[in-house]
């Protein structure tokens, strides 16, 4: 099996460029709305401007337009958990770090560690991403990583895989698998 070589397209899915010429949720996209648009009658259907035209759709349904903005913001800054890192040794050790889908950013300084949704100022120790039912972990730039004593430059993570960045170890207790799934 390839390397995965994950990336994020311009639609900001997640996937294995290693398993996948292009993103596989967009090209899924486009083949929805071609049949959407087939069954509504449009017979001169242009990729460029139906996404705009199929934007107010969620799974085909019209989207719900009573929301408050507080709701949009609760919405928008939710993000379901799908595993924990827990902390087995070192600072904070027997905390937990929820992990969510997408990028996870680790980042640690040597008193305190925290997983962030998106890049900020600092620069993270480790990035963790799940995307098509699948852990990977990504050591930053300047760090070193081992996951289950064997030194790595990241990989795919399974359960109860033991992960060392500096002065942690971490294990990797995943929420989703086959029989739960919301994501």
């Amino acid at each position: 099996m390839a390397e995965p070589r994950i990336v994020l397209c311009p639609e900001n899915h997640i996937y294995d460029a290693a398993l996948y010429s292009e993103c596989p949720y967009c090209k899924k996209k486009v083949h929805e709305q071609k049949a959407l648009a087939k069954t509504l009658g449009n017979t001169s259907y242009e990729e460029s401007n139906y996404l705009e035209t199929i934007k107010p759709h969620v799974n085909g349904v019209q989207a719900a337009a009573s929301k408050t903005g507080t709701e949009n913001a609760q919405e928008k800054d939710f993000r379901p958990v799908i595993g924990w890192l827990v902390i087995i040794s070192g600072p904070m050790a027997g905390r937990s770090l929820e992990l969510s889908s997408g990028f996870n950013y680790l980042y640690m300084t040597k008193e305190h560690c925290r997983i962030g949704a998106e890049k900020d100022n600092y620069d993270p120790a480790a990035i963790i991403t799940y995307s098509q039912h699948r852990f990977f972990l990504k050591p930053a730039k300047h760090s070193l990583c081992d996951i289950n004593g064997k030194q790595s430059e990241g990989g795919e993570l399974f359960q109860d895989d033991r992960i060392c960045v500096g002065n942690r170890e971490f294990v990797l207790i995943r929420l989703m698998d086959e029989h739960i799934n919301w994501i």
